[in-house]
C-alpha cells in the first residue's frame, strides 16, 4: 500500500509537469468532505478492504473494447474508470466500484449508483463546481479521493487518472490479483468537443498512468 508520504514526491512532480495548484487540489478535497458529511454513508478505507482484500480484480478502461466480453464470464471483482461506465452497463455489467472526477458519462455513473455500485469521487482543482452539482444527485454509497494529504473521509493510496488510480485503491485495499482491461497508453479515447490542447494534455496523463501503474504488481490484456 502506498502512504502519502511515499506518493507525495509523485504528486509533486505531477504539480510541476502540468502546473497544478495544490491549494485548488486541497480547496476540491474540503467542498467534497463537506458534501459527503452531509449525506452521511460515507465508504472508507475498511469497507473497501472488506469488499476487495483476496479477490481477482478486474480494472476497466475506456478502450475495453471487445477484452470487456471476457469479463461477463468471470467471477471477479469489477471497478471501472468513469468512462467505461457506459459501455459496461449496455452489457448489463454493473461495476461493484467506480472511480470518477465526473469529467464524463455522468447520467451513467448516476445509475448505476442507484443500481448499487459503490462511487469513489476524485476531488482536484478543476472539478470543483461538478462536484458541487453531482454529488448531491448519487444515491448509491459514496467515497472520496484526493490527491494532496488525505484526512477522514477523503481517502488517498496514489494514482493520477481513473485508471491508475483504481489499481491503487486495488492494490492498498489487498487485492491477491489486479489486472488492467482497455487500458490504451497511445491512443486516448477522444471526448466530443475536445480541443487539440486538451488532447494533448490528455496524452500526458497517460504516460503518468502508465510510470504509475509500472510500480504495482498488474497484469494487462
Amino acid at each position: 500500500m502506498m502512504k502519502y508520504a511515499e506518493w507525495e514526491p509523485y504528486y509533486l512532480e505531477i504539480v510541476r509537469d502540468f502546473g497544478f495548484n495544490p491549494s485548488e487540489d486541497a480547496r476540491a478535497g474540503d467542498i467534497l468532505s463537506a458534501l459527503l458529511r452531509d449525506r452521511g454513508g460515507i465508504t472508507g478505507p475498511s469497507h473497501l478492504a472488506e469488499i476487495i482484500k483476496g479477490k481477482h480484480v478486474d480494472i476497466i478502461g475506456p478502450a475495453g473494447g471487445s477484452s470487456v466480453k471476457e469479463v461477463k464470464e468471470k467471477k471477479d471483482l469489477i471497478i471501472a474508470a468513469d468512462s467505461a461506465v457506459p459501455t459496461l452497463l449496455a452489457m448489463s455489467i454493473l461495476p461493484d466500484i467506480i472511480t470518477s472526477d465526473l469529467d464524463g458519462g455522468t447520467d451513467a455513473l448516476i445509475r448505476a449508483s442507484s443500481m448499487g455500485s459503490i462511487v469513489l469521487i476524485h476531488a482536484h482543482g478543476d472539478n470543483m463546481e461538478l462536484i458541487r452539482r453531482y454529488v448531491p444527485h448519487f444515491k448509491g454509497p459514496l467515497g472520496g479521493t484526493v490527491q494532496t494529504e488525505p484526512y477522514p473521509p477523503l481517502m488517498n493510496f496514489g494514482g493520477f487518472t481513473d485508471g491508475d488510480r483504481a489499481a491503487f485503491i486495488a492494490d492498498a485495499m489487498g487485492a491477491e490479483r489486479i489486472t488492467l482491461i482497455g487500458f490504451d497508453f497511445e491512443n486516448p479515447v477522444i471526448k466530443p468537443g475536445m480541443s487539440h490542447e486538451q488532447l494533448e494534455i490528455k496524452k500526458r496523463k497517460l504516460e503518468w498512468a502508465r510510470r504509475l501503474l509500472s510500480l504495482l504488481d498488474v497484469e494487462m490484456v
